[in-house]
This record gives structure tokens, C-alpha cells and sequence, in this order.
């Protein structure tokens, strides 16, 4: 009587289109399908429903075992869509509820997923991707995003276009809604994005509001010290030019 009762419980909080959280067993390759749990009880998710974006985890007509490294032994968020011997789930049609919700315009705080040589790919809202190309992450001059960001740093931008599940997003329009105003002598933590051709000093940004970048002039103080871009230094703010560009010193 007590597990008669215990399955209905089960049976009315898991009911059809019930957002849960699944935890990711394992994988069977033959059947092509995820072993999981939610709430002690079995589920399986379908291949085809554990993600929008089929492309970006798949490889050969099956998982990419980069994505199973991501996945397995985690909590997601999934649909209940079916139940048989256990719960059917969908992570998939979750998501694309998810991007429902989503307009040009919002803020959102997104993941480093990985880098190219021109963008980053990131990830909001547990499974949603966007790009986010180097033009729209910072005023600085970088040879690559890889110079300010690194994977699994987490970034506040803004979409500026959405196409169909996928998003681009922008650091540089997030920080244009930001009061933020830097004058001479401020300090202001900045990061080395790139050498000087001639050996004089780094461009940087400042970490507070990438809409502000400029040089560091290295000096007789501090023209022996060792710098390297990724870098990150305080400096002094010794002029404030046009555009937001900035010229700096130690603060020495």
C-alpha cells in the first residue's frame, strides 16, 4: 500500500510537460539513448532530445565524446514528455522554451564555452548558445578573444540578434548602458591585450567597461619589468583622449 501510494506521488509530480532536474548516468551507444534519474526513479532521454544544437555535440551520426565528458555525471534541466517503464525526458524541447523567452535586447550572463581566432562561444541559461564575435567583446586591440578571455570565465553581455535557437551577443553594448566614467589620475585595473610594435609599452583594456582602452607607456621606472599579454595590472589614468582612449602609467 505504501509503494502503491508512493508511485501515484511519484506519478503526479513527474507528469507530462513537468520541468525537472535529470541526473546524466550513462550513454549506450546501440540504443542511442541516455540513462538518468530524477527524484531516485529511471528516465531516458533520446539522442535526438538531449540538445537544440545536434550539430555542435554530434560526430559521425552519434555523441562527440567531448560532449559526454561534459554531460555525463551531471544535473540538467529536462521536459518530461512520456512515460513507459520509466520517464521519458527531453532536454531539447526545454530549451527551446527557453529560447521562446528570449529577445535582441536582453542582458544575459554567459560561459566561455570555447575560441576561434575571431569569436567566442558561449553558453546562458543551461544549454542555450551564442557567439559572441571579436568586434562586439572589446575596443582594445587582441590578436584573438583567447587574449581576454579564457574558458569557463563567465562574460555580461547583451543579444543582438537571434536566429532561429542560436544568439549573438555582445560585451560592448552591455557596457554602453553602464555609468561609467574614468578621468586623470583615476586607477583602473587593466589587462595587456597586445604589444606595441615598437616595443614601447601594451595596449590595454580596462577591465571595468571594456568601452575604455588605451596605452601603457612603459617608463625609466618600469621599462626593465616583465609583461606579457593576458596580464593583469592597476595603472594610473595620465590622459584622457578622445573616443575613450587612454594613456597610462604605473602607479608607482
Amino acid at each position: 500500500m505504501i509503494t502503491m501510494l508512493r508511485d501515484i506521488k511519484d506519478k503526479m509530480f513527474l507528469t507530462k510537460g513537468k520541468e525537472v532536474a535529470a541526473f546524466i548516468l550513462d550513454y549506450d551507444s546501440n540504443k542511442k539513448v541516455f540513462a538518468a534519474q530524477v527524484n531516485g526513479k529511471n528516465a531516458r532521454i533520446a539522442l535526438e532530445d538531449i540538445s537544440l544544437y545536434p550539430k555542435s555535440s554530434m560526430r559521425n551520426d552519434d555523441i562527440d565524446n567531448s560532449y559526454l565528458d561534459r554531460i555525463l555525471g551531471k544535473k540538467v534541466s529536462c521536459e518530461v514528455i512520456g512515460y513507459d517503464d520509466e520517464y521519458i525526458l527531453s532536454r531539447a524541447k526545454l530549451m527551446q522554451r527557453k529560447v521562446e523567452k528570449y529577445e535582441k535586447g536582453d542582458t544575459v550572463i554567459a560561459t566561455v564555452k570555447s575560441a576561434s581566432d575571431r569569436a567566442l562561444y558561449l553558453e546562458f541559461d543551461e544549454g542555450l548558445s551564442g557567439i559572441m564575435y571579436i568586434n562586439q567583446l572589446t575596443s582594445a586591440k587582441v590578436k584573438k578573444p583567447s587574449d581576454i578571455y579564457s574558458v569557463n570565465d563567465t562574460i555580461a553581455c547583451k543579444i543582438i540578434k537571434k536566429r532561429d535557437s542560436f544568439f549573438e551577443l555582445s560585451r560592448i553594448e552591455f557596457y554602453k548602458d553602464v555609468d561609467f566614467k574614468i578621468q586623470l589620475g583615476d586607477t583602473v585595473k587593466c589587462k595587456i591585450t597586445k604589444k606595441l610594435d615598437d616595443n614601447t609599452g601594451y595596449f590595454v583594456e580596462v577591465l571595468a567597461n571594456p568601452l575604455y582602452c588605451g596605452i601603457f607607456d612603459l617608463n625609466n621606472y618600469n621599462k626593465n619589468r616583465r609583461y606579457k599579454v593576458g596580464d593583469t595590472i592597476d595603472l594610473r589614468v595620465a590622459k584622457v583622449k578622445a573616443n575613450n582612449q587612454l594613456s597610462l602609467r604605473t602607479t608607482c
